[in-house]
């Protein structure tokens, strides 16, 4: 009999012990495995990227950390013909602002749209994209579109261009929220080609583009125009080394410097063409006159939110500036049209 116990004790016990392997995860013998915790991500720049479902791209408006990590799409175009252009975060950094172009769409060619983004369980994640501003294929064209820095009074500052070859643009604002839009300033002779608002939301910086003629295509020089809120131009400021050079892509520095930087590009063929390879981010002061403060190959710059750097396109994607320094590191090998939290 005591054997019989000692025989059954001896089995309770291996069963016991071979139970509790199984429910220890740090047993060698017989291990459940979890997965990993996702990472912690912080999304502070915006950028589009693409992505492939059943061999087709589509383009896409992505986050990352200020390193390049945590690169998340969170939000995809639903068609092909759809193109993502110029994201760029809301004041209080939980919503995205970007225009879309849909050539296969007649009513609704370019939309200003905008969605939240949120971090759940350390995964960015982006919700249902609301659409504040649509315009036909017979309206003026939206051409680049920035949200204010303002976490009080959230608008949203946007172009249109004249469509059919002919020149003109119009800027407007738009309340994060949406409804009406405001015209603040216009122009039939120059087109906009970046807009962008200062530390305090009061001005936005214009860059224009003006030509030889109202029919003709042939750049003469650019300028950028200050004005404020209300469309009144506060100053007007030269492009520095403006002769025979593109500007677009314009961004206001944040608050503590009041710097431009801005892109652009040598003119060739007597200024109705681009030369490959010669794109440049040029920092400027906002109240000089052409006086480039600090340059770098790349295009589409924008800056961090104390000004210690700028991230732009480069050749290798996405890159960073240390402005004091000018040491360049590459943060992502994909992406365009990158914008830092305020």
């Amino acid at each position: 009999m005591k054997k019989l116990l000692f025989s059954l004790s001896i089995m309770i016990f291996a069963v016991a012990f071979l139970t509790g392997c199984k429910q220890d995860p740090s047993s060698s013998s017989i291990m459940t495995m979890k997965a990993p915790p996702p990472a912690n991500a912080h999304p502070e720049i915006a950028l589009t990227g693409t992505t492939t479902s059943k061999n087709t791209s589509y383009q896409t408006i992505a986050v990352m950390d200020s390193d390049g990590a945590n690169l998340t799409n969170v939000f995809t175009a639903s068609t092909v013909n759809q193109s993502l252009h110029r994201p760029t975060w809301s004041g209080n950094g939980n919503e995205i602002v970007f225009f879309e172009t849909d050539l296969g769409s007649t009513t609704a060619r370019t939309t200003l749209k905008k969605f939240t983004v949120t971090v759940t369980n350390g995964v960015a994640t982006g919700g249902t994209a609301t659409t504040l501003v649509t315009k036909s294929s017979t309206d003026n064209s939206i051409w680049t579109a920035e949200w204010s820095p303002s976490t009080t009074n959230s608008q949203i500052a946007y172009t249109t261009i004249a469509s059919g070859g002919a020149h003109g643009s119009t800027l407007y604002t738009v309340a994060g929220t949406g409804g009406a839009s405001t015209l603040v300033t216009s122009s039939s002779d120059c087109n906009f080609t970046g807009i962008t608002w200062n530390s305090g939301a009061s001005k936005i910086a214009i860059v224009c583009q003006y030509f030889t003629s109202p029919t003709s295509d042939t750049v003469s020089y650019y300028c950028i125009k200050i004005v404020n809120t209300s469309g009144v131009l506060q100053d007007s400021i030269g492009i520095a080394n403006y002769k025979g050079i593109l500007a677009n892509n314009i961004e206001w520095s944040r608050t503590g410097i009041d710097q431009l930087a801005y892109t652009t590009a040598v003119f060739t063929n007597g200024g109705t063409e681009f030369l490959s390879g010669t794109d440049s981010v040029l920092v400027q002061d906002a109240s000089s006159a052409g006086t480039a403060a600090f340059a770098v190959a790349g295009q589409h710059a924008t800056w961090s939110p104390t000004n210690w750097k700028l991230a732009y396109n480069s050749a290798t994607g996405i890159s960073t500036v240390i402005t004091a320094s000018g040491t360049t590191a590459s943060i992502s090998t994909t992406g365009n049209m990158p914008n830092w939290k305020k």
